[in-house]
């Protein structure tokens, strides 16, 4: 073999060397995107099922239509849920709504203790009478406002209660301290 030969095969095997770092190097590469798609794959399959699992915890406070308004909008990035206390406050203070609206929710929870708290005062005395018949007493004060302006309403009365397998029943009799209101009858049942 003369010299042109044996560089020609050196040329050739160079060839060869750099073709099979070529080769290893674009398998290397496509093993890395393999690599990068599943992962890709399996943090989307994730997300679906975080998306699912929101998805079915929302279902179950709102309606169909609702959920698929909410969780198919654009700007749906995925729900985090907590679980809160909530309390529904079912009132007959005069312009209650109108009022509560215009409140943020720690000024309304400082009315609302306020009114609770300071607005109302009863002293009741029940004495048992028979098996689950019990007699009362009782002075109840408060009144409910809507302006700055308070005027303390008080009255006394008298009541029967009966301890029904629903919670107990009242009726009572009260009469007015405070205006000539005369009497008044009011019932109540449950809790």
């Amino acid at each position: 073999m003369d010299a042109d030969e044996i560089k020609q095969l050196q040329r050739q095997v160079s060839k060869l060397q750099l073709e099979a770092k070529l080769r290893k190097s674009v398998a290397n590469e496509l093993e890395r995107q393999k690599n990068l798609v599943q992962k890709a794959r399996d943090e989307a399959e994730e997300q679906r099922a975080k998306f699912e699992r929101a998805s079915e915890r929302l279902s179950q406070y709102l309606s169909h239509q609702m959920c698929e308004q909410i969780l198919g909008s654009e700007e749906f990035s995925g729900l985090e849920t907590n679980k809160k206390n909530l309390t529904i406050f079912f009132s007959d203070i005069v312009d209650f709504t109108a009022l509560s609206e215009r409140m943020s929710p720690d000024e309304l929870k400082n009315f609302l203790h306020f009114y609770m708290t300071e607005m109302s005062s009863s002293v009741e005395y029940d004495f048992q009478v028979r098996n689950n018949w019990r007699a009362a007493l009782f002075y109840d004060g408060g009144n409910a406002f809507v302006s700055q302006e308070f005027d303390w309403a008080q009255s006394v009365g008298i009541g029967v209660r009966w301890l029904s397998p629903i919670g107990p029943i009242r009726a009572d009799i009260a009469h007015a301290l405070s205006d000539e209101g005369g009497f008044r009858s009011f019932g109540k049942w449950g809790a």
